[in-house]
């Protein structure tokens, strides 16, 4: 199946980044078995999807997009107040394709893609 460069970018409404990074998962809607698209993100949040070879992009269709951000291995030196927004910098919303509500199309036609993810912080309880 061919396959279109996607890059990108991960970030708050303000422009921020995620200060640990993470990954994107583009999964194409109505594919069977599931074709995905996976891109890794620093604390800049540039990405570069992957379907079958590094960098290669991602084949024509819709996808729904999740978010799922690096998180510390334990608590170190941080506080508990720290440890706990550091676990959950983005809204858990995101964390999952059908409920994230980020949807993008590649197409042959506009290729290359950059598209801009915009999350936002966890909801204030």
């Amino acid at each position: 199946m061919a396959t279109y460069p996607v890059r990108g970018d991960v970030v708050f409404k303000d422009g921020s980044t995620l200060e640990r990074g993470g990954r994107v998962v583009f999964q194409l809607v109505g594919s069977d078995p599931m074709i995905t698209a996976k891109g890794y993100f620093e604390s800049d949040g540039k990405f570069e999807l992957t379907t079958y070879s590094k960098g290669d992009g991602a084949p024509a269709g819709e996808y729904e997009v999740m978010v799922v951000p690096t998180v510390p291995d334990d608590k170190g030196e941080m506080s508990e107040r720290e440890y706990l927004k550091a676990m959950n910098p983005i809204d858990i919303r995101f964390k999952n394709a059908k409920s994230s509500g980020l949807k993008f199309t590649v197409s042959p036609e506009t290729s290359p893609h950059e598209f801009r993810i915009e999350v936002t912080r966890p909801r204030k309880r």
